[in-house]
């Protein structure tokens, strides 16, 4: 058996370009006395030359004017912002439809302003920058993480590009993207190997549901810190090449000190989840305990306090279980019904959301194993204490074990 822990006349007017003004056309032409948009005025001749100018700072959210001057060969200039077509290669980015004069900052990254005016065309290139909240350099629980930069980093694919959580907070390629799930994780650690198997059956779910996973790989087998090669190679033995992400190294991190540092991160693996709007962390397992099988759920709700993840979701379940898969012990769902076993190999499953539970009748020491097939099934296994009716705590933290 096998579970999986997991939603009359013709009147037209056409829009001549993103950035542009629109005019009508009807009865499938021009008005007679109609000039084309990008035409001179009729009282002016052509210009010689045309000057675009962009404001110094384009920031995501804001509205911003260009300006469109011509110069004619008497030497005078106009400004002729009014009587260009204005088109931007991305709308997500320049959106013009308001005019040149009161155009939208939808989203942040570069695209090209292209002013055209009597027959010449001219365009720059701009980018659009993110607005970032303020933040420390640690990574605390309810705080806006540092912007933390990697020049090398593999999306699923393999194809590389920059990653950057300030360009990526308000980026047009990240526009249905609302929260980023972090797991930190090294290459040696075997925890961590059983978590990225399970975030990455679920990264299509994530991705489709508005979050996308950030798999950064601080060390590598030597502990040392890994570059975004080793790294990508690793994350895709384990995930593949269909499942969505962003892979990073430790080594290329700008600055290095916010994930490798035992100070902030000292465990492996330690998940985060950024709530994207204001880059605020969400979910923190250092805080909470594992939490990636609330991923899911976290979407749904990115205003709610995870500091305790099972009081608000609870685990999902999904039994994956057959006819005759449950153990001859059962029913054992309940601490009195525990199955009674000894020494040997014992089989079996747990097919409904309650746990199962065995009474080890074996006087002296003793070793249990869990086996299981983490790249199908996720499963724990802890003691009970049956004076506290509760899973044993030892200083404040609960046992549990995965193997």
């Amino acid at each position: 058996m096998t579970l999986r822990f997991a939603p009359a006349r013709l009147l037209l007017s056409l829009a001549l370009a993103a950035c542009g003004a629109s005019h009508t056309v009807e009865d499938g032409g021009l008005a007679p006395d109609a000039a084309p948009p990008d035409a001179a005025p009729p009282d002016a001749k052509p210009p010689i030359a045309l000057a675009l100018e962009a404001p110094a700072a384009l920031v995501a959210g804001e509205r911003v004017a260009f300006r469109l001057t011509a110069r004619f060969a008497d030497g005078a200039t106009r400004d002729a912002t009014a009587d260009a077509t204005w088109a931007a290669d991305n709308s997500d980015i320049i959106d013009c439809s308001g005019g040149p004069s009161d155009a939208a900052l939808p989203y942040g990254g570069a695209t090209i302003v292209r002013a055209t005016l009597g027959g010449q065309t001219v365009e720059q290139a701009v980018t659009v920058t993110c607005p970032y909240p303020r933040f420390t350099a640690s990574i605390r629980y309810q705080e806006a993480l540092a912007p933390v930069r990697w020049a090398n980093a593999y999306r699923e694919d393999g194809t590389q590009a920059p990653f950057d959580f300030r360009a990526a907070s308000c980026a047009a390629e990240y526009q249905d993207v609302t929260a980023f799930f972090l797991i930190a994780n090294a290459e040696w650690c075997g925890p961590c190997i059983r978590e990225i198997n399970r975030v990455g059956r679920k990264a299509q779910a994530l991705r489709e549901a508005g979050g996308l996973v950030v798999y950064v790989v601080i060390q590598n087998l030597d502990y040392g810190l890994a570059t975004g090669e080793v790294a990508f190679r690793h994350i895709n033995r384990l995930v593949g090449d269909d499942s969505p992400g962003v892979t990073v190294g430790g080594l290329d991190a700008e600055p290095q000190g916010v994930f490798d540092n035992p100070a902030i991160i000292d465990t492996f693996p330690t998940s985060f989840v950024v709530r994207k709007r204001d880059m605020v962390v969400v979910g923190d397992s250092r805080v909470s305990g594992e939490l990636d099988r609330y991923f899911l759920s976290m979407l749904a709700d990115l205003d709610a306090d995870w500091s305790n993840p099972e009081a608000i979701a609870g685990l999902p379940f999904d039994s994956q279980c057959l006819p005759g898969e449950e153990e001859a012990g059962e029913p054992n769902d309940l601490p009195e019904q525990a199955t009674p076993i000894g020494f040997g190999v014992h089989r079996g499953g747990v097919c409904a959301p309650e746990p199962d539970h065995y009474r080890i009748e074996e006087a002296g020491d003793w070793t249990l194993q869990l086996a299981y097939d983490p790249r199908e099934v996720d499963m724990a296994m802890a003691p009970w204490d049956d004076a506290a009716g509760a899973i044993l705590e030892v200083d404040g933290v609960r046992v549990i074990a995965h193997e």
